[in-house]
């Protein structure tokens, strides 16, 4: 691999909760417009080891064997021995989670560019549930990020007895100066309909 892929450093990984995995990291230069990104998708042990498939609608493409240019969006499965056996104490979500043939879906959403790039970008599972309406947290996550004051962002889902959820976001300021009710007018005054009702 480090022949393969000169600015390449292999170190140990255990960033998903799901499996435990090799991390590859790939030294991204600042101009280049990256946010979350694996590298090219490239594995030590040749495409037959990695294991990793797109799912579109309902067909499977292992990588490999397919063009970046054919989809844009798409969900991650797994099938490898370091994937989890399943949740502790939840069979139901484990059926979920791992089907019959023993691939986990991460219900992770992303695409690969035209690089060989694979970009996560928001997750299927778990969204927040305002009003009957399911907001993705990532949209709110990549809203917030577009603040010049923010320097990271989270957000969660905090229970609402008339509304269900709402959307609680954690920022990190770059300056003292930012206040909560900027945050929330900044939000206000860019996000799309019904984000802005939320």
């Amino acid at each position: 691999m480090s022949q393969k892929q000169q600015n390449c450093t292999i170190l140990s990984d255990h960033h998903s909760k799901h499996r435990i995995n090799p991390l590859i990291y790939v030294e991204i230069k600042p101009q280049d417009d990256v946010y979350i990104c694996t590298g090219p998708m490239y594995h030590v042990g040749g495409w037959s080891l990695l294991n990793l498939a797109i799912l579109i609608s309902q067909t499977c493409v292992i990588f490999g064997k397919f063009s970046p240019h054919s989809f844009c969006k798409a969900v991650q499965v797994y099938k490898e021995p370091l994937v989890m056996l399943g949740y502790l104490k939840r069979p139901k979500a484990t059926a979920q989670s791992i089907d019959d043939d023993g691939w986990l879906h991460t219900s992770e959403v992303g695409y690969v560019d035209k690089d060989g790039f694979l970009y996560v970008v928001d997750r299927l599972k778990e969204p927040i549930k305002v009003k009957g309406l399911q907001v993705p947290r990532a949209e709110l996550e990549r809203l917030l990020l577009t603040h010049p004051q923010i320097a990271t962002a989270g957000v969660v889902g905090i229970p609402d007895v008339r509304d269900g959820e709402y959307p609680l976001a954690f920022a990190a300021r770059k300056t003292k100066t930012l206040t909560e009710k900027d945050v929330q007018d900044f939000v206000e005054g860019t996000s799309s309909y019904p984000l802005r009702f939320l």
